[in-house]
């Protein structure tokens, strides 16, 4: 087996499972595959603001933060599949639990990620997290 000596080995993309958030993740994905590079999607689930949806949505039609959990796991697991055949990279996911921005930084900590692909605009708030020692 040959090593892998590109400068990328770990793409992260924090994915909210909308068409942005593919159309990034399918460009990660070339990239990965131009580098021989392991994909990350990485979606986040912010407990606040589900629980807020979940007691409001409750009222009006049950449902349980298993399943909403359950259904969200199973697209991305679709997206996971769906870009392994059409790029022929090795891809992983994972729902974190908690803000996004704190969710990713860690992510990516922990993938020894070497980039992280965003689908949004810079937004003033991103040189700031991203200027957090990682330590």
């Amino acid at each position: 087996m040959q090593e892998n000596n590109s400068i990328l080995k770990t793409i992260v993309v924090p994915v909210n499972l909308d068409d942005a958030s593919l159309s990034i993740a399918k460009q990660a994905a070339e990239l990965a595959k131009d580098h021989g590079a392991v994909l990350h999607l990485l979606h986040a689930i912010n407990m606040q603001t589900l629980m807020g949806y979940y007691t409001f949505t409750n009222f009006f039609r049950p449902a349980s933060f298993v399943s909403l959990t359950n259904q969200k796991n199973s697209l991305l697991l679709t997206w996971q599949r769906s870009l392994q055949i059409s790029f022929g990279i090795t891809i992983t996911t994972e729902i974190a639990f908690g803000k996004w921005e704190n969710c990713l930084l860690d992510c990516a900590n922990e993938k020894n990620a070497d980039l992280i692909a965003l689908a949004k605009p810079v937004q003033k708030k991103w040189p700031r997290l991203f200027s957090k020692d990682p330590v």
